[in-house]
């Protein structure tokens, strides 16, 4: 009961980012993890997990949201795909841009703190 009446005054906890060079644990493709899935949701769901862990890579590495197509390519190479299709290359722009939006989120690595 207090802690009901007390949290409206407790600050909510920042969300910290660590950033490490480990690879990036991903969800299983569409194929495996939706196989009822339509074919259309397949592809959303396949791109909405590469841009999502492109994303990561990139806010790890200190990359803006207005980062450069090259800097998505690289990244992308970096995690093992070949290509970006731009439906997923917009999707990482947008991510970026919710995580630098959030005060909440920051980078704990010293290139954040630069």
């Amino acid at each position: 009961m207090l802690r009901t009446l007390l949290r409206p005054l407790i600050r909510p906890r920042s969300i910290l980012v660590r950033t490490s060079s480990r690879w990036l644990a991903l969800p299983p493709i569409a194929r495996d993890f939706l196989p009822e899935a339509t074919a259309e949701e397949a592809v959303t769901y396949n791109r909405a997990r590469k841009a999502a862990a492109i994303t990561l890579y990139l806010f790890r590495a200190g990359k803006p949201a207005s980062c450069r197509a090259q800097d998505v390519e690289a990244a992308a190479t970096a995690l093992g795909w070949c290509t970006v299709s731009p439906e997923t290359r917009a999707a990482v722009r947008a991510n970026l841009g919710v995580l630098y939006a959030d005060s909440e989120i920051w980078r704990s690595s010293r290139a954040a703190q630069r």
